[in-house]
């Protein structure tokens, strides 16, 4: 499952599960994943033919193909698995998910939590049902899911993701406190290490967020601003896990543009343009600051009475030059749809209704795991 991801929230528990499909294995089919692990040299080593026991935040054990013995590795040398296929229930809610058929999957999930083979499919499950109850807006349902995933499974590789899934839907529900207990555990695993540092990045930038989509801009600088210096922290003693260098690079992106964000909810559109300006310059030829950038100042163009053409065209150059950037294009599409909603509203955009829903659709599709998918979905009959 995931990591979360990020670059709004933190890269969708469904989509990073990256579940192997055999070519021509036939459907239902058992099928064994990889597990790719760090030795002793600090070199990834693929262990392939595997299938995953038990995940905890110190250890995931499996066993090989061929083989009845279980091996184990610590959970920190563990870089990336590769389940392999689930139950039939599981692979059939994970197509209802990448159809947007969220109904069928809450239903598929729910069932696939009974499922004890291959054994790890009933944790991810639980998950994954969070995930569908919020592409349905059932925020509620949804916390309920990860929160069930926190007392079933509280010791779980994957309690850092839940906890931040949990603090998201929490937050939608107007339970702050709840989403500020879950972040505040996710930056206590992060500083005593039972996890990698980029979490500690991310659970400001979940924190961050959320009082972004409450309307404290203030408050939501000050936690993005902490994401920027723990991702950057964290990028100076990564030790043997350089492959975390990408991860921390994109969340520090992500804090940048999201203080840039919390500017703009103050109201100080001059400011929040000078602020991307500067993040324009400073990037250099760095593809992924030069999106953001446009992006923020585009934003500050739509919110700017009068100026919804030029936000336009400010976004249109994003979803040109920005596809490298999944959050970032995303974004993107989801706010050329706001400008033909509006221009259409003001008389400006024939058939601009159209085109917004298209946009709205085109977001969900391609990008289903991130905050505009969400949005998206919201202004979709």
């Amino acid at each position: 499952m995931p990591s979360l991801p990020v670059l709004r929230r933190i890269p969708s528990a469904l989509l990073a599960l990256g579940v192997v499909i055999g070519f021509l294995a036939p459907a239902g089919a058992a099928q064994a994943g990889r597990v790719d692990v760090l030795n002793n040299r600090g070199e990834v080593t693929p262990l392939a033919g595997a299938t995953i026991v038990e995940e905890t935040l110190d250890e995931v054990r499996f066993t090989r193909e061929g083989s009845d013995r279980t091996e184990n590795r610590p959970a920190d040398r563990v870089v990336h698995i590769e389940y392999g296929r689930g139950s039939p229930a599981y692979e059939s809610a994970r197509e209802s998910m990448e159809v947007g058929d969220h109904q069928n999957a809450v239903n598929l999930f729910s069932a696939a939590i009974s499922d004890k083979n291959p054994p790890w499919v009933s944790a991810h499950a639980l998950l994954g049902l969070a995930e569908a109850h919020g592409a349905r807006g059932e925020n509620a349902e949804a916390a309920k899911a990860a929160q069930r995933f926190l007392s079933e499974h509280g010791n779980h590789r994957l309690t850092p993701d839940a906890l931040l899934l949990s603090a998201r839907f929490a937050s939608a529900t107007g339970d702050a406190a709840r989403a500020e207990q879950d972040i505040q555990q996710v930056l206590g695993l992060a500083s005593s290490g039972k996890v990698t540092p980029d979490w500690a990045a991310r659970a400001h930038l979940e924190r961050g967020q959320n009082l972004l989509d409450a309307g404290k801009g203030s408050e939501a600088r000050a936690a993005f601003d902490a994401a920027q210096r723990a991702a950057t922290d964290g990028a100076r003693d990564l030790g043997d896990r350089q492959d975390l260098a990408d991860d921390l690079a994109a969340l520090a992106l992500a804090a940048r543009s999201g203080a840039g964000s919390a500017i703009l909810a103050t109201g100080d559109l001059a400011a929040a343009r000078s602020f991307f300006q500067a993040l324009e310059r400073d990037g250099g030829d760095d593809a992924a600051i030069r999106v953001a950038a446009l992006n923020g100042q585009a934003e500050a163009d739509f919110l700017d009475q009068g100026r919804k053409k030029e936000a336009q065209l400010g976004f249109a150059r994003v979803a040109v030059l920005g596809a490298s950037v999944p959050e970032e294009h995303a974004k993107a599409l989801y706010y050329l749809g706001r400008c033909c909603d509006a221009l259409d509203e003001a008389g400006r955009e024939p058939n601009g209704r159209a085109r917004a829903q298209q946009y709205y659709k085109d977001v969900e599709r391609r990008y289903p795991g991130t905050r505009w998918a969400r949005l998206a979905r919201e202004l979709l009959p």
